[in-house]
């Protein structure tokens, strides 16, 4: 699974800098084994609400 920066602008359209934080976000979700579309919302909801 791969947030691009497009889809993140969508999920968080306050996010200053899309292409960097996708970058990030995908780096830890490769480390952190988030692997299915279920894990990866409830993964971003998450961090969208905190």
């Amino acid at each position: 699974m791969i947030i691009t920066p497009i889809q993140l602008l969508r999920i968080a359209p306050r996010c200053p800098d899309t292409i960097a934080w996708s970058r990030a976000l995908n780096e830890a979700m490769r480390e952190f084994a988030i692997e299915s579309k279920l894990q990866a919302a409830h993964w971003l909801a998450q961090l969208a609400h905190e």
